[in-house]
Parts: C-alpha cells; sequence; structure tokens
C-alpha cells in the first residue's frame, strides 16, 4: 500500500500470491507499507532491505484495518499474529503522529 503522502497513488494497494512454483518475486519501494500471508503450512518468506536494519525507522499497522480496505484470501481461517504485530495500531494513528513521509 502507497503510505506516501503526496503521492496520486496514496491509499492503493495490490496483492498478489506468489508460490515457490512460478518463483517470483516482488518488490516493495520505499515509501509502501508490505505485508503477507502464508496460505501453506511451512511457508518460508525471505525479503531484502536497502539499507541496515534500523529499529528506529521501523513501525506496524493493524493489518485488518478497515480503512485499508484490504482484501485478505483467509476463507474461514483467522490470522495466527506475533504479539507485536496484533498490537499494531491503525494507519489514522500513524498520520494523525506525523510517521508518514511525503513522496
Amino acid at each position: 500500500m502507497d503510505v506516501r503522502t503526496t503521492s496520486p497513488t496514496y491509499g492503493q494497494w495490490y496483492g498478489m500470491t506468489l508460490t515457490a512454483a512460478d518463483a517470483r518475486q516482488i518488490y516493495v519501494p520505499s515509501g509502501f507499507l508490505h505485508g503477507f500471508l502464508t496460505l501453506e503450512d511451512g511457508t518460508v518468506f525471505w525479503y531484502k532491505q536497502s539499507a541496515a536494519y534500523d529499529p528506529g525507522c521501523e513501525f506496524g499497522v493493524a493489518w485488518d484495518d478497515a480503512d485499508l480496505g484490504i482484501e485478505w484470501p483467509l476463507g474461514e481461517n483467522a490470522p495466527i499474529l506475533s504479539p507485536r504485530d496484533a498490537a499494531n495500531p491503525p494507519l489514522r494513528s500513524l498520520r494523525d503522529r506525523n510517521k508518514l513521509a511525503p513522496a
């Protein structure tokens, strides 16, 4: 989801299914939120970053925030979340604290 506050695509999201069989990857540029949902047990999710990890730059958003409007393919199952992810605030609280950057 594009969270660059001055971007013409601010608030838009895109979802796709990645599988081991198709070996595709996705690039998430700076200024975008990202999240993932594994649909099979034993899934391994790897990612790379453009810079060294800096915990001061990290933040999260509630995966089920109605303002995001993301259509997660959950079916009948509730997601299993880490305690940290379960405590993430709605996007609105980040906007209110000026945590989001302009484009």
